[in-house]
């Protein structure tokens, strides 16, 4: 590793330290030779750790995982091939995953959702609450609704869902 004297966008001189990690180059950037060596003399085995880092890691998988990653890995990049103004991640496309999978186990089900409007409908101390001639309009209403559509829980509904439903 060394530094080399490069020149930026606004012609200043700038020193760029280039090594490889896990057959992957990569490169760091300094506004000075000093703080180059510095930094070069401080991490001088980065490469070498890092490669064996990322290699233990690796061989640490599964090889079905394996498989996994690098299947996530050519989707990821089918999607960016189709939308280049997305700039999500793997691992933030993951972690939108996740989230979406435990909201859906913490959200309601379609059913259980009527099942406490109509309860709170009834109750004629809570704001909200409707005449008894209202509620037999709006309870049969509601149940066909539920028999209809499909038993998911609220978040699993799309917009288009919904909106196909109140069209037909």
């Amino acid at each position: 590793m060394k530094a080399t004297p490069e020149m930026d966008h606004a012609g200043r001189t700038i020193w760029r330290v280039k090594y490889k990690v896990a057959q992957r180059r990569v490169r760091k950037t300094f506004a000075s030779l000093e703080a180059a060596n510095t930094w070069i003399a401080d991490n001088r085995t980065i490469a070498v750790d890092e490669g064996r880092i990322f290699w233990e890691a690796w061989n640490g998988i599964v090889p079905t995982e394996r498989h996994d990653v690098l299947d996530a890995l050519s989707l990821m990049r089918a999607f960016r091939a189709k939308h280049p103004e997305n700039k999500l991640t793997l691992v933030e496309s993951a972690r939108k995953q996740i989230a979406q999978a435990e909201a859906v186990e913490k959200s309601l089900t379609f059913h259980a959702a009527v099942d406490r409007y109509l309860e709170t409908k009834v109750n004629r101390k809570r704001k909200g609450s409707v005449s008894a001639r209202w509620l037999n309009v709006l309870e049969p209403c509601l149940r066909r609704v539920v028999r209809e559509l499909p038993d998911k829980t609220l978040v699993e509904f799309s917009m288009e869902e919904i909106e196909e439903y109140l069209d037909d």
